[in-house]
């Protein structure tokens, strides 16, 4: 949101527009359709590219981080649901072919 208010005063950009540019570029998506600072570096004053860099930067880690924890939740989730339901596939089917192999082993080393 902050983000929205800073591009809309530095760029005259409405309040969506700066919104829109905030969310595309922190989810690299980075669409190109609107770019901060249309002129080269040292036509912006205040040291706005300076500033826009930073902003960007810390924003494409928080919406990393945010990603990585929702992932985190979302698999926590699935592992309680499983567990809940009974239904833990892979591990049945782990422990089958390794309880298999256990036995093939022996009736190989038994031969």
């Amino acid at each position: 949101m902050a983000g929205a208010v800073l591009f809309s005063h530095w760029e005259g950009w409405s309040y969506i527009d700066s919104a829109y540019f905030s969310f595309i570029t922190f989810t690299t998506i980075g669409l190109g359709d609107l770019v901060p600072g249309k002129g080269s570096l040292t036509d912006n004053k205040h040291g706005k590219s300076i500033l826009c860099a930073i902003y960007l930067l810390f924003g494409l880690a928080l919406t990393a981080m945010c990603f990585k924890l929702m992932q985190d939740d979302i698999f926590a989730i699935k592992q309680r649901l499983i567990i809940r339901l009974g239904v833990d596939a892979y591990r049945q089917r782990y422990s089958y072919s390794n309880s298999r192999r256990h036995t093939i082993l022996m009736y190989e080393n038994n031969m």
